[in-house]
Formats: structure tokens, C-alpha cells, sequence
């Protein structure tokens, strides 16, 4: 991506937002004008605000996932309405393929009729699977012309298997906590265990997602309402359902205090595992089941 056109529209699936989030967060960093829907658009305002960015901007980036094509037959598919915008003002198109997208997968190629999906997959700045998150940015960022095109009959390799056919390796696990507050979540986690506030969408409250740190462990909070337009059946469950989030620390006595002192509801009491670790638990504002834990020296 030139220098003088560092301008970005980011087309995806709401299944796909944590990956759309990355980028966004990413190129946004790096200087990039970056049109990012978090909010969702209403149907009557699709034109106005969806198309006129598109032509506002020089790149145009799909993500593609093995779900991402699945709806594109329609004609009134907004992804598809997208990538035929995209086509028409003569955008430099780049699809991102993630999570093992293959073009020769059963399915896909079904997904691949019509004038609008062929052109923007046989561009050739598209971005094959790479051995890290990193290394495709960069090769995102750089819009690296060497960058091999993507071909129907290719299967990119899992970015988590090596060339030797190593065993995959897992590089973290955030957990993603539906709630009713963003804002009040993350003020909970800042103002109980310190964490620090990372990301939020969209920049100033009411937020629909946002994040927080303490060391190397982080939170994800995602709003109840935005959740349930993708996953009606998330919507519709009980918050701080069947799952704790287990938090090894160093001075487990001061967190204890700590706890205690803002009145939170403790559902363990402090005690000593036989595995080897001192655990308590309580539970955070939405009902969410934290136990937080010390290696017994």
C-alpha cells in the first residue's frame, strides 16, 4: 500500500470481527485510513454511507473465511453489494484468506458464480495464509507485489503448521464475555484488579466491545445487544453462564483484600488446593465467576 494512498476499507463478516477488529486496530496504528463497520448499518442507509467509502478509499480488504462466502449467491448479499462496489470503482482489491480458506474447498467454489466473486478472488494481490498474525500484516501493510496470487485449486497452509509438518502451536487464549455494559465491565476489572483499559469500540461510550490487560492476560467484553443481531441464541442466554475465568497472580492475599474490600460476592473462600495452588473465587458485576489463583511455594 503506497505511501500517498494509505486509505483502507475493511469488508467482513460480523462472524469475523475479532479478525476485522485486528486490522483495523493494526493498520489504524501504522497511519492507515481505515473504514472499519463496527456498529452495522441500516438497510436505507447503505448507499449513503457503505459505498461512498468504498470510493473514498484506495484498498479495499475482504476477509475471507471457509463461512464468508456462504450468503454470496444472493444478490442482495451486503458482502457481495461490497465486492461489486469495489470492482466498479476499480479498487485494489485484497482478499485476506484466514482461518485455512481454501478456494478449492467443497463449497467454496459453488460460492464463486457471477462476474462480481470471480474478479475480486482472482486479484492478484491476494494474501495467502502466513506463519504468524505479524508477518500478514506486514505483508498487508507493505502490499508486497510478490505476494503470490491466489489460486482455486491451492490449500494455503495453516498458519499454525510448519513446512516439516511440525505440531501446531496455540499462541493464547482470551476469553470473550458477553455483557450489558462494556463501560461498567471494564471499569470493574480496572478499579477490583488493575487491569488496563486496550481497546474500545467504537472510541468513546457507549461502547459495543472493548478490552483490558494486567501483565500478559487479557478480557474481551462484547455487548449483549450487538452480540444477539449475530448470535441470537448468545442474546438470549443467562449472562455468567457455566464458565469461570482462572487468573494465576502473584500476591494472591492483596487481590483477596481487595475483593473484599468493594463488597464483591466471594463463591469460594480461600483455600489450599492439592494440586498446589492457594484459589478463592467471586463473582464480577455480570455474574462472571473469576478464581484467582497462586502457585503454593
Amino acid at each position: 500500500m503506497g505511501r500517498i494512498e494509505k486509505t483502507v476499507f475493511i469488508s467482513y463478516r460480523r462472524t469475523n470481527f475479532p479478525w476485522a477488529l485486528a486490522i483495523f486496530q493494526d493498520l489504524t496504528q501504522h497511519g492507515f485510513d481505515v473504514f472499519f463497520d463496527f456498529l452495522g448499518i441500516n438497510a436505507g442507509d447503505f448507499e449513503s454511507i457503505i459505498i461512498e467509502n468504498i470510493k473514498a478509499r484506495a484498498h479495499f480488504v475482504v476477509l475471507l473465511t471457509p463461512s464468508a462466502l456462504e450468503h454470496c449467491g444472493e444478490p442482495g448479499d451486503w458482502l457481495r453489494r461490497e465486492i461489486e462496489t469495489a470492482l466498479e470503482v476499480k479498487r485494489n482489491i485484497i482478499p485476506l484468506m484466514l482461518e485455512n480458506f481454501d478456494f478449492g474447498a467443497p463449497g467454496i467454489g459453488s460460492q464463486l458464480t457471477g462476474d462480481p466473486l470471480t474478479g475480486a478472488t482472482d486479484n492478484e494481490a491476494a494474501l495467502p495464509a502466513f506463519p504468524s498474525q505479524g508477518a500478514w500484516m506486514e505483508a498487508l501493510r507493505t502490499h508486497n507485489p510478490g505476494v503470490r496470487r491466489a489460486s482455486r485449486c491451492s490449500r494455503p497452509r495453516s498458519p499454525t503448521t510448519t513446512s516439516r509438518g511440525d505440531t501446531m502451536k496455540f499462541q493464547k487464549l482470551t476469553p470473550n464475555l458477553v455483557v450489558r455494559d462494556v463501560a461498567a465491565s471494564m471499569e470493574f476489572y480496572r478499579s477490583m484488579l488493575g487491569f488496563q483499559p486496550a481497546i474500545t469500540v467504537p472510541d468513546q461510550p457507549p461502547y459495543v466491545f472493548g478490552s483490558v490487560t494486567a501483565g500478559g492476560v487479557e478480557i474481551f467484553f462484547n455487548d449483549q445487544k450487538a452480540v444477539a443481531a449475530d448470535y441470537p441464541a448468545l442474546g438470549a442466554k443467562p449472562i455468567g453462564g457455566s464458565l469461570t475465568l482462572f487468573i494465576e497472580v502473584e500476591g494472591i492475599e492483596e487481590v483477596l483484600a481487595a475483593v473484599q474490600k468493594s463488597g464483591a460476592k466471594i463463591t469460594m473462600p480461600l483455600k489450599q488446593q492439592f494440586y498446589g495452588m492457594k484459589e478463592f473465587a467471586f463473582e464480577d458485576q455480570e455474574g462472571w465467576v473469576i478464581t484467582i489463583a497462586e502457585k503454593v511455594a
